[in-house]
C-alpha cells in the first residue's frame, strides 16, 4: 500500500494519541486518590498499557501502527520506509503522545487536586525507576525494548491480518509490563515517557513536583539503543534461515 504523508502523520499521531490516552489514563486512575480504581495495583497498569498499544496500533492501521520512534527506526534502519517516511512517523508520534497526555491531564484535574503525592503524580505521566541505578535502569529499557521491537520485525516476513498485528503488539507490552516492567516503568517508547513529562512540566497541575528531568535520558536512549540491539538479532535470523 503506497502511503502519502499527510496520512502517515495522521495515522501516527491519532494511534499514539489513543496509547497515551489509555496508558497515562490508567497510571491516573490507579495513582490518583477518589478514581474508582485506585490503589488497584501494577497488573491494572500492565494491562492497561497493553490494551493501550493494541488499541492506538489499530486506530492507526493505515500507518502500520509503529506508535513508538524506537519502533520507526527499526523499521527506518531496515529499509520498510524511507527518510522522509520516517521522519513524518517521529512527528506524528510526538505530537499524539503530547496531545493525550494533555488530555490526560485535564480529565484528572480534580483527582490532581485530591493527591497529595508529588511521586503519585508524576507517575502518572512519566517514568521513574523503582530502585535509582542508572546503568541497570539503562539495561532494562534496552533489553525490554529489544523484546518489544524484535518480534514485531519478525511479523513484518508474514502476512499478518490488520486484527492480530496490533493485538500480538498489545500481548507483547503486557508482556513486558508484567516483567520487567516493574523495575522502570517500561517506557520502551522514547515519545511515551518525554512528551508526558513534558506536559507534568510545563502544564500547572496541582500538588506536582519535580519532573524528574535528569533521569529522562534513560527512556530516550535506553529504548534507541535497544531498538538496534533488536534489529542486529533480526538480521542474524535472516541469514541463518
Amino acid at each position: 500500500m503506497d502511503l502519502n504523508l499527510g496520512g502517515i502523520f495522521l495515522s501516527e499521531m491519532i494511534g499514539t494519541f489513543l496509547l497515551i490516552l489509555i496508558g497515562c489514563g490508567v497510571n491516573a486512575s490507579v495513582n490518583l486518590k477518589k478514581t474508582y480504581s485506585h490503589n488497584s495495583g501494577w497488573i491494572v497498569i500492565s494491562f492497561g498499557w497493553g490494551m493501550g498499544v493494541m488499541i492506538g496500533a489499530a486506530a492507526a492501521y493505515y500507518s502500520g501502527g509503529h506508535l513508538n520512534p524506537a519502533v520507526t527506526l527499526a523499521m527506518w534502519t531496515e529499509d520498510f520506509i524511507n527518510t522522509q517516511e520516517a521522519m513524518i512517523y517521529f512527528c506524528g508520534e510526538i505530537v499524539g503522545a503530547f496531545l493525550g497526555a494533555l488530555t490526560v491531564a485535564f480529565l484528572f484535574w480534580d483527582h490532581f487536586k485530591e493527591t497529595e503525592d508529588k511521586s503519585a503524580i508524576a507517575g502518572t505521566f512519566h517514568t521513574t525507576p523503582a530502585i535509582k541505578k542508572w546503568y541497570r535502569n539503562f539495561a532494562t529499557e534496552f533489553f525490554a525494548t529489544s523484546v518489544l521491537v524484535l518480534p514485531l520485525l519478525t511479523i513484518t516476513e508474514v502476512d499478518v491480518s490488520w486484527i492480530y498485528g496490533p493485538l500480538f503488539a498489545g500481548l507483547i507490552v503486557l508482556g513486558i509490563g508484567l516483567t520487567l516492567g516493574g523495575l522502570t516503568g517500561y517506557a520502551i517508547n522514547p515519545a511515551r515517557d518525554i512528551m508526558p513529562r513534558l506536559v507534568h512540566t510545563i502544564i500547572p497541575i496541582p500538588n506536582k513536583g519535580t519532573s524528574n528531568w535528569e533521569y529522562s535520558w534513560v527512556p530516550i536512549l535506553g529504548p534507541l539503543f535497544g531498538s538496534m540491539l533488536a534489529v542486529g538479532i533480526f538480521e542474524l535470523m535472516l541469514v541463518a534461515f
